[in-house]
């Protein structure tokens, strides 16, 4: 990634509060410093379901998301 590409990125993502740009800013600063991981796709319906988190918070703590899609998936 050009520096500036990823400053006019990251001003994008900070200034319009857009969640699409900040989830793409994500994508490529992970990219760098943790290249195996793979983000799917943007919008992801279990992170916007304040109920179904609540719940998930309420037996495994709001410290562990590392299962929260599958358990979603699940429910």
């Amino acid at each position: 990634m050009k520096i500036l590409t990823g400053l006019r990125m990251f001003f994008s993502a900070v200034t319009t509060g857009d969640e699409y740009s900040r989830f793409r800013l994500a994508e490529k600063i992970s990219a760098i410093i943790y290249p195996r991981y793979k983000y799917s796709e943007f919008g992801r319906l279990f992170l916007l379901d304040d109920d179904f988190i609540r719940y998930y918070e309420s037996f495994v703590g709001n410290e562990n998301y590392h299962s929260l899609d599958q358990k979603y998936t699940l429910n």
